[in-house]
């Protein structure tokens, strides 16, 4: 296989808009990245410990690169979910961004994910990044919710007051779905709710959420989207969000004991539910080893 030298862009669209599965190595100097790509999407990418869009934003950064094309190589882990245009569109908004950024916070921001070494810990993602939960229906999470917590990223989804995400909704269990960010990708798993979770129309267990995914909570249906993260900058217009039908009630969420959500709740609930096996130690981590000693 040859080694090419070309402008990054141009080799990513290249191969993803062929419609081949495939991965594309690609060296900057110090810096090394991988590119997963099939029947025209962008289904992974990974650089120093980034993964998914964060990752992708860095390397479409790199402008003249040295690429290897990997004809028939695919991924376990899928982090990204977009054709090549919709990532464009994301990269845009990016630009436009770090466009407002004064001088001082666009070197900062170089700096920080400028090693090989970065880890991509949640902190470091977040520091810089902005990711928010969007919803269909925005009545029912006003204004989204936003992760801004740097040092936490495990969350859960439902319908009671003590959830970190609270979706008002007949069809929303009050422990409905949890939420790990890790490495800037995005894991849920189901809280054995009455409703199930559902990714691009499956029901799933459990799942890595890709950017451009769909996720329905129930009835109710979100999407995830990242942003540089600065005070001072003005956003510019999203892409308008899907258009779904009006959220199904479905059967009647149920009942928890009141009080602060903890490991013990919400492993009680699955354990009633018949799906608790596979994911009691997830769930130990999603919680972390203060909340079930």
């Amino acid at each position: 296989m040859a080694v090419v030298k070309n402008i990054c862009v141009e080799a990513i669209e290249r191969h993803c808009s062929s419609g081949e599965t495939g991965r594309l190595d690609i060296r900057n100097g110090i810096h090394e990245a991988r590119v997963f790509t099939t029947s025209m999407f962008l289904v992974h990418a990974e650089l120093s410990g980034l993964e998914g869009v964060p990752a992708l934003f860095r390397i479409l950064d790199f402008g003249d690169v040295e690429t290897i094309w990997n004809p028939g190589i695919t991924t376990e882990k899928q982090t990204l979910n977009l054709p090549m245009e919709a990532a464009s569109v994301l990269y845009a908004e990016y630009l436009q961004e770090r466009a407002n950024l004064a001088p001082s916070e666009s070197e900062h921001l170089d700096q920080a994910f400028g090693t090989p070494e970065f880890t991509g810990a949640i902190d470091s993602v977040l520091k810089y990044y902005t990711l928010t939960l969007e919803c269909t229906e925005p009545e029912l999470l006003p204004g989204g919710f936003t992760f801004t917590d740097v040092n936490k990223n495990s969350y859960v989804i439902g319908s009671d007051d003590e959830c970190d995400i609270i979706i008002r909704h007949p069809s929303v269990d009050p422990l409905h779905c949890g939420v790990i960010i890790e490495k800037g990708s995005i894991y849920v798993w189901d809280l054995g709710a009455q409703n199930g979770l559902r990714l691009n129309g499956e029901t799933v267990a459990e799942g890595a959420v890709k950017v451009g995914d769909t996720l329905t909570i129930g009835g109710v249906h979100v999407r995830f989207r990242f942003h540089l993260r600065r005070p001072n900058i003005n956003r510019p217009k999203t892409v308008p969000l899907p258009v779904f039908p009006t959220p199904v009630a479905g059967p009647p969420p149920k009942e928890i004991p009141k009080g602060a959500i903890t490991y013990d709740k919400v492993s009680r609930q699955l354990k009633n539910s018949g799906k608790a096996k596979p994911f009691l130690t997830k769930l130990a981590s999603l919680f972390g080893s203060k909340d079930h000693k």
